[in-house]
């Protein structure tokens, strides 16, 4: 296996004037990147970092952010992005975990001067000074420094934290094998050459944005930063402006697109594909894409962390024959249903998602308990329930802890989403349990209604019961402005009850 590090130093010198990273101030070529990182992979050495180290990373996307990831990656250390948005003593804590001596931060100084008060004998690298904080600044003069590429394949090459959707994050360790080769083969089969260009939309620290960064780098594409879920109008002119080919999003992006009538806008017409991961995306919404922006390939995917990224995706020439698969297994990649027991099932049967690959992590870091429930002989429970039909495409029926036992029948709350998400009243919608006396458990739904639509909790009941068996519609609805999601989109299913919590408590306040 070639070197990730390697190969993309190569890269760099075959093609030094293709413009790869371009935001509001500046583009950068190959060449420019490699002088960056190469002054800075010189200046951490200098400073003390060593094969094998940790250096965390905390920031927005950036060019400044991708130069520090290789910078490290070269010199053999083991990078570990993290939220930004987390608060300072939740950075702390993972950066304690992690072991991390060194310390990138781009955020306002507030920020930095909060997690080094937490921090105060760690390493910082800042890209501006700030009195009292011990730091390296990001080299101003790239110069000409000659780049150890010190990493190795098969070696540990970073730390990603799992996004906390059902619980505590954990530090999954990817190889730079794993990194190298799941990023060949999504730019194999999205086809992606130096003529593309993608937005640095979805954070780099999440594993699908992670994806989306070497990929492009690997293929010599641009990358477009300044994009916002926040600000779908910048994301519009970033795209006309700089002939955006490929979309990338996770399923709140498009719903949001879609209910703001934004994806028939024309400035999106240098489009030539659509690329959807990080959770189930309804195939009404699929089809609804499709319909918006015709003539586009739209590519499920379907991934984890654990996986480095990728382990399945339907090519768009297959989404009519089965429209809510996930598709292939990625290439030396296996998949099998298994039961409690960890038999294989036959096609057609719901069970636990087992994959085994070159993609599959090396383990949690400093958690062998956690590692030793999902790694069985080379094999990762991914903890998602799925079945494979005849064919070899994959279904995904949601996570095993999120399943619902009611009236000792097992239900998934895909099942209820999706049926509620045929709505054209509803924005977005999850589904969780509540304990019953009679019946164990019930479903309760929450709802997010689109702007100015009018629709009540019987409006929801009665579209359930007409396309729903009894026992699985929901006993309660809860209309909510929001709901719990990570910082990469992901709803967190975990924190509904908390919400559940707040309303109730609205509710009693306004009739007492």
């Amino acid at each position: 296996m070639t070197d990730l590090i390697a190969t993309l130093a190569h890269e760099a010198r075959q093609h030094p004037q293709r413009v790869l990273l371009v935001d509001a101030r500046a583009s950068l070529t190959l060449g420019e990147l490699w002088q960056r990182v190469s002054a800075l992979g010189d200046a951490l050495q200098q400073a003390g970092l060593q094969p094998g180290d940790r250096l965390a990373l905390v920031g927005a996307n950036s060019p400044a952010w991708v130069q520090v990831w290789l910078a490290a990656l070269a010199v053999g250390a083991v990078v570990v992005p993290l939220n930004p948005e987390l608060r300072a003593k939740d950075q702390a804590a993972l950066i304690d975990h992690a072991g991390a001596d060194f310390v990138f931060i781009d955020q306002p100084e507030r920020k930095v001067r909060a997690l080094h008060a937490l921090l105060p004998t760690r390493r910082f690298l800042l890209p501006q000074p700030l009195d009292g904080i011990n730091h390296l600044l990001l080299p101003e003069d790239a110069g000409t420094a000659a780049l150890l590429t010190a990493s190795a394949g098969g070696e540990l090459a970073c730390i990603l934290y799992t996004s906390g959707t059902t619980g505590s994050p954990k530090g999954v360790m990817l190889s730079h094998d794993s990194l190298l080769q799941n990023a060949l083969d999504v730019v194999d089969y999205l086809d992606l050459t130096e003529q593309d260009a993608a937005l640095a939309l979805l954070p780099f620290y999440y594993s699908f944005g992670n994806s989306i960064l070497l990929t492009h780098l690997l293929a010599g594409a641009r990358l477009v930063f300044g994009a916002s879920m926040m600000n779908p109008e910048r994301m519009l002119e970033l795209v006309a402006e700089h002939g955006v080919t490929g979309l990338y999003g996770v399923p709140a992006l498009f719903q949001m697109l879609l209910h703001k009538r934004l994806l028939s806008d024309p400035r999106w017409r240098s489009l030539r594909f659509v690329a959807q991961a990080g959770g189930a995306m309804p195939a009404i919404v699929a089809n609804e894409i499709e319909r918006a922006l015709p003539g586009r390939s739209l590519f499920v995917m379907y991934g984890q962390t654990e996986a480095t990224a990728r382990i399945s995706y339907l090519a768009p020439e297959f989404r009519r024959l089965c429209p809510d698969s996930v598709g292939w297994p990625m290439p030396d990649t296996c998949i099998q249903i298994r039961d409690e027991a960890q038999q294989l099932l036959p096609g057609g049967q719901v069970g636990q998602v087992w994959v085994r690959g070159p993609g599959v992590m090396l383990g949690y870091w400093r958690n062998s308990e956690a590692t030793n429930e999902v790694l069985v002989n080379g094999w990762l429970n991914t903890g998602d329930m799925g079945e494979l039909d005849q064919r070899g495409f994959l279904y995904i029926r949601g996570r095993r802890s999120d399943m619902l036992k009611v009236s000792g029948q097992r239900l998934h709350p895909q099942e209820v989403e999706a049926v509620i998400a045929e709505m054209a009243e509803v924005e977005e919608c999850a589904v969780d349990g509540v304990d019953d006396p009679v019946a164990g458990q019930v479903p309760r739904a929450f709802i997010v209604a689109v702007a100015g639509a009018d629709i009540t909790e019987r409006d929801v009941l009665r579209h359930c019961r007409e396309q729903l068996a009894v026992w699985k519609v929901p006993r309660q609805i809860e209309m909510v402005r929001a709901l719990p999601k990570t910082g990469s989109g992901k709803i967190q299913r975990h924190r509904l009850a908390e919400i559940a919590v707040k309303n109730q408590r609205k509710l009693s306040e306004g009739h007492a």
